[in-house]
C-alpha cells in the first residue's frame, strides 16, 4: 500500500499526459517553436501559460518536481511556451508602432519564470524586465 505521499505524486504524475494535450489544445505549449505559434496566430495565451507554468515553479522550489519527471519535462516546454510567446508580442508591439504595456501578463510571467530569466534581445528585455514592472505597478489591470 503506497503511502499518501507516494498516492499523490503518482496522481500529479499521471496528470501529465492530459496536461500535454491541454498544453497543445490552448496554446500552453505550441510545439517546437512557440515563438513562430505567437507570430503566425498572432497570439497565445500567456496568462494561462503562466499560471500553470507558476503552479510548476512552486512545485519545483519545493523541491517535490524531482520525482516527478513528466511534469518536469512540461515545465520546461512551458517555459520556452511562455518566453516565446512574451518575446512575440513585444516584437509585434514594436512592428506595429506601439510599447508593450500587459502589466498583468507580466507580473504573472515573472512569478512563472522568476527574476533570473531574461530575453536575449536587449529591447525585449528592457520591455519585460521586474524594473518595468515595479515602475508600472499602479496601472495593473
Amino acid at each position: 500500500v503506497p503511502s499518501l505521499g507516494a498516492a499523490a505524486a503518482l496522481a500529479v504524475e499521471s496528470a501529465a499526459a492530459p496536461l500535454e494535450q491541454l498544453s497543445n489544445q490552448y496554446g500552453l505549449h505550441n510545439g517546437p517553436s512557440a515563438a513562430s505559434y505567437a507570430a503566425e496566430h498572432r497570439t497565445c495565451n500567456t496568462q494561462l501559460t503562466a499560471l500553470g507554468l507558476f503552479l510548476l515553479r512552486k512545485l519545483a522550489l519545493a523541491g517535490r518536481l524531482r520525482a516527478l519527471p513528466a511534469l518536469a519535462a512540461l515545465r520546461a516546454s512551458w517555459t520556452k511556451a511562455l518566453a516565446g510567446c512574451l518575446e512575440a508580442e513585444v516584437a509585434q508591439a514594436a512592428a506595429r508602432g506601439h510599447e508593450w504595456s500587459d502589466f498583468s501578463s507580466l507580473a504573472l510571467a515573472r512569478l512563472a519564470l522568476g527574476t533570473e530569466w531574461q530575453p536575449n534581445d536587449p529591447v525585449t528585455a528592457a520591455a519585460l524586465s521586474t524594473e518595468r514592472l515595479a515602475s508600472s505597478v499602479d496601472s495593473l489591470s
